[in-house]
């Protein structure tokens, strides 16, 4: 991925939390003759001392047995999680300068995390269990009544697991881009996120958000 100095984020704060709100990997293997993507929901282990890079860190799936990624896991394939996080495409017409001497162009702003490492797969049903409420838990967080695992009976749960296979991904690099409108000015960053802040979108608030919380006035 090309990161523009300007657009590099190293925040490993930041990382975990866009991982944590957007936990819908796309996780990329080589293939033959082409390369494979799949899409899975990734959780973070909870490291006792978490690097700030996120080196050494542990992003944890589980696959049905069928799956091909069981295969590749269990040779030890080179994979790439990509975690992306809200994105909007950006007028013009926001731009001071559109009615100044009109030269501005659109952009598409965004957020991503690309993690790096070696993909292994775990075949043991507790370690797919464990996985499972790590998961789970995490999703129905904010519910006012969340589901849990074991809310199922015990024996459908018991017969689920059986055909999963748990992925674990150690990372080796993390590389963090928010494209947010740090090559502008202060004025068109506020004034970017104040209308996608407006927006009746979800992901264009989610940016405005983001954007507000992330962006420093740019350097004259």
């Amino acid at each position: 991925m090309h990161v523009p100095q300007t657009f590099r984020e190293t925040d490993g704060s930041r990382h975990r939390a866009l991982i944590h709100q957007h936990p819908l990997a796309t996780l990329i293997t080589a293939g033959s003759p082409y390369p494979d993507a799949n899409h899975i929901p990734m959780v973070l282990a909870a490291e006792r001392t978490p690097a700030a890079d996120l080196s050494g860190s542990r992003l944890l799936a589980h696959v049905p047995r069928v799956s091909p990624l069981v295969e590749q896991a269990h040779a030890g394939v080179a994979a790439l999680a990509v975690f992306q996080g809200p994105d909007a495409y950006v007028t013009p017409s926001w731009y001071a300068d559109k009615s100044i001497h009109g030269k501005v162009v659109p952009t598409w702003n965004y957020a991503v995390v690309h993690l790096t490492g070696t993909l292994k797969s775990i075949d043991d049903p507790g370690w797919v269990l464990d996985q499972l409420n790590l998961l789970t838990a995490q999703q129905e967080a904010a519910r006012d009544a969340p589901w849990a695992v074991s809310d199922a009976p015990a024996e459908f749960t018991r017969r689920m697991v059986q055909g999963l296979v748990g992925l674990e991904l150690v990372v080796d690099t993390c590389v963090g881009k928010w494209k947010v409108s740090q090559n502008k000015d202060q004025t068109d960053q506020q004034r970017v996120a104040i209308e996608l802040g407006s927006s009746s979108k979800p992901a264009e608030q989610a940016l405005g958000a983001l954007m507000r919380e992330r962006l420093q006035p740019s350097s004259p």
